[in-house]
């Protein structure tokens, strides 16, 4: 085969190659959820220490510009714990916390929002816990607060 052959195929595999690039660049930017808005997820009324199966008023914010709307909100928790900042692609089912104490998921609420909800941790141990709330299809999370069940 000739020289100008396999220039012409080495081009166009460098053509096809950038090409393949920016196509994946685009739709996975796409994929990303984005944060239109300055939303604070915080958990207000949370005690450090419970009794195992005792109800408990767990209560939480939402701030967010008014027009926001949540989808839905709760507090999640689990025995292990997640710290840091978190990304808009955390949802609530990929989060690490496997249980659900307490959620909204009503139709959509206008923001900002404060929920009291009453819940029960079951078993005595050290639990990691998070509010969130989905925004306008973007989850957004509150710092992480511990709580030990005795």
């Amino acid at each position: 085969m000739s020289h100008r052959f396999w220039r012409r195929l080495c081009i166009g595999a460098c053509v096809a190659l950038v090409l393949g690039f920016v196509v994946w660049v685009g739709v996975r930017e796409e994929q990303s959820p984005q944060r239109r808005f300055d939303v604070t997820v915080a958990i207000i009324a949370s005690p450090a220490q419970i009794i195992a199966e005792s109800p408990v008023s767990w209560t939480w914010d939402v701030r967010a510009p008014v027009g926001a709307m949540a989808s839905r909100s709760g507090i999640r928790w689990g025995a292990i714990a997640h710290p840091g900042e978190w990304t808009a692609e955390v949802t609530p089912e990929r989060s690490g916390y496997p249980k659900v104490l307490v959620e909204e998921s009503a139709a959509p609420v206008a923001l900002p929002m404060r929920w009291t909800k009453v819940g029960t941790l079951p078993l005595p141990g050290t639990y990691s816990l998070r509010a969130y709330a989905v925004v306008d299809g973007v989850p957004y999370w509150s710092p992480e607060y511990g709580v030990t069940v005795e």
